[in-house]
């Protein structure tokens, strides 16, 4: 009977992630990045791995985006991002593809879903 039953990782639908981005910019020009790219119906993205580049939709793979806290331009935002056999979103390509030319500072994932 167990072995018929699937993984936990491949229930797995969405991950939630605490980011602390440096972002040098104040809460309304956040927000407004964070709308600017919750707007659009896709966003072509790449990325490099040993075998080439590896080109998607990024915006696909963006449930939800919001700002948490931010204070001197030290920003804390929230994501829910597509996690299964689709594809996985990151959080430093997110917090990219925000306009954020900083790395973030920590990434922490706070909620896994499931099916």
């Amino acid at each position: 009977m167990g072995l018929n039953i699937p993984s936990l990782q491949s229930q797995v639908r969405f991950a939630e992630y605490k980011v602390e981005v440096d972002t040098g910019e104040g809460t309304q020009e956040v927000q407004a990045a964070i709308q600017s790219l919750l707007s659009v119906k896709e966003l072509q993205w790449h990325h490099f791995r040993d075998t080439g580049a590896r080109y998607y939709d990024l915006r696909a793979l963006v449930d939800f985006l919001w700002l948490i806290d931010c204070q001197d331009a030290l920003c804390v935002l929230g994501m829910k991002l597509r996690c299964d056999a689709r594809g996985t979103g990151r959080p430093e390509q997110v917090a990219k593809a925000l306009g954020f030319s900083q790395r973030p500072k920590s990434i922490h994932r706070t909620n896994l879903i499931v099916n």
